[in-house]
């Protein structure tokens, strides 16, 4: 029995985690707000018995002596003490996992997925994460790749996730200091990295066959800005998020490891 309980274990492996918003959310949840830390105190107590005995002679300089007896017993009691200290910070991100899940704000089905709505998508999971080759396109490509991946480069500052499954094609854009494995992921995965990942995050695009609505007859004529929006639709069109994947504003990634 105890070792069918034992195989039933896993733990969470975080490779993304935004701090801050999952520490917002967890404060809107919990009226104790975000645990920082735990602290567990054991104390050990010990009783001894006391019986203790005396007889002599008792009395004052240059007067009659007398005797004296005197009987003392009662108890003594020991303890010690032992406080623990904990740093609870890293349990934020099941924290907030439990309380979404509790209040069933989880959303798994991709064609229930709505805007603004918490979902969790599952797959397989490629990176573009351009800042370790971004000034060697030259020497690992040919000359026309050289050109396309200088220009993605730059505008790739921060890594995006594509997350493949369930139903659902889901382009996550990443925020680097939250991005738990860093530039090395390119140089031992490639773009792929193994496994059945699960990225939690609040939908901020469902697909979608449409273009963006023209913004000109917003502005009056002769305005730049319709072109400079213009301009902005087009690099969607031919480096951003495509028409019929799903964006996620990621809170988490992570998969399961279980026992083997």
């Amino acid at each position: 029995m105890a070792h069918s309980e034992e195989k039933n274990l896993s733990v969470y492996e975080f490779i993304y985690v935004d701090w801050r918003r999952v520490a917002s959310l967890i404060a809107q949840l919990d009226p104790n707000g975000v645990l920082t830390a735990l602290e567990t105190s054991t104390s050990t107590n010990k009783t001894l018995g006391l019986d203790v005995q005396a007889n002599g002679e008792a009395g004052i300089p240059l007067v009659k002596k007398g005797s004296l007896g005197a009987t003392l017993s009662g108890q003594a009691g020991f303890g010690s003490a032992v406080n623990r200290n904990f740093d609870a910070s890293d349990l934020a991100p099941q924290t907030l996992l439990s309380l979404l899940e509790d209040r069933s704000l989880i959303q798994r089905d991709a064609s229930k997925a709505i805007l603004g709505g918490i979902a969790l998508a599952t797959g397989k999971l490629h990176i573009l994460d351009l800042d370790v080759v971004s000034d060697s396109w030259e020497s690992i490509a040919g000359a026309g790749e050289a050109g396309i991946g200088s220009l993605a480069g730059k505008i790739f500052k921060d890594p995006v996730a594509f997350l493949f499954g369930s139903g659902r094609k889901t382009w996550i854009p990443m925020k680097r200091e939250f991005w738990q494995l860093g530039t090395s992921s390119t140089l031992t995965h490639g773009h792929h990295i193994s496994g059945k990942w699960n990225f939690l995050g609040v939908i901020s695009k469902v697909p979608d066959s449409k273009p963006s609505p023209s913004p000109q007859n917003n502005f009056t004529d002769g305005h730049h800005i319709p072109q400079v929006l213009q301009s902005m639709e087009v690099m969607r069109k031919e480096m951003g998020c495509p028409l019929d994947f799903y964006s996620m504003t990621p809170l988490l990634g992570f998969r399961e490891i279980k026992a083997a």
